[in-house]
């Protein structure tokens, strides 16, 4: 199944957050955002934002470790505002597979932040694609696979990323660093 898409139809602005006797979420399975995904996220690519989620900034927490095959930023409308991701409660960690992190070129969210801890839990690209987008991944990132980056946009590493030892390949944009651990042991 999948991909899911935000909606935060819950009272919260958590991933793990079911409601309705576990029948409900804060996802759902179309961009109009009307088919509700009844569970929370498992290995798919999830995708800020459904069409319904609003105008406001978007700041969710995972509250809980999750291994989702990649996460995308679109464009939608009306737009939603930036997104953030933070761990939440019980240090939620965000393993991410092959697909990455994408931030389409005319995405609403033009500041994107992942403050949750992140695990590279295959190959991958983080692309930002447009000049005026920036992600800023502060939460730690690890893991033994290769990370590549692209897109004219600007990517912020701000995490102490020791844990990293796999490649880091730079093809596009801005990276921005504020210290040696940054780029992990690549």
């Amino acid at each position: 199944a999948g991909p899911y898409y935000w909606t935060g139809a819950q009272s919260t602005d958590s991933w793990a957050q079911l409601g309705g006797g576990g029948s409900t979420s804060n996802w759902a399975t179309n961009l109009a955002g009307t088919t509700d995904a009844g569970a929370t996220p498992g290995n798919i690519t999830v995708i800020f934002s459904a069409n319904n989620a609003g105008a406001a900034a978007i700041n969710t927490t995972l509250d809980q470790a999750y291994s989702i095959a990649g996460r995308q930023f679109i464009g939608n409308s009306p737009a939603t505002g930036n997104v953030s991701i933070a761990p939440g409660a019980g240090m939620g960690t965000l393993t991410l597979g092959s697909g990455g992190i994408d931030s389409l070129s005319g995405a609403s969210s033009t500041s994107s932040t992942i403050s949750a801890p992140g695990i590279l839990g295959a190959n991958q690209a983080w692309g930002v694609a447009d000049s005026g987008q920036t992600l800023t991944v502060s939460g730690a990132v690890s893991g033994s696979s290769s990370l590549t980056t692209s897109g004219a946009g600007t990517l912020v590493l701000g995490g102490a990323n020791t844990g990293v030892s796999g490649a880091v390949a730079i093809n596009g944009g801005i990276v921005g660093i504020g210290g040696s651990d940054q780029l992990g042991d690549a």
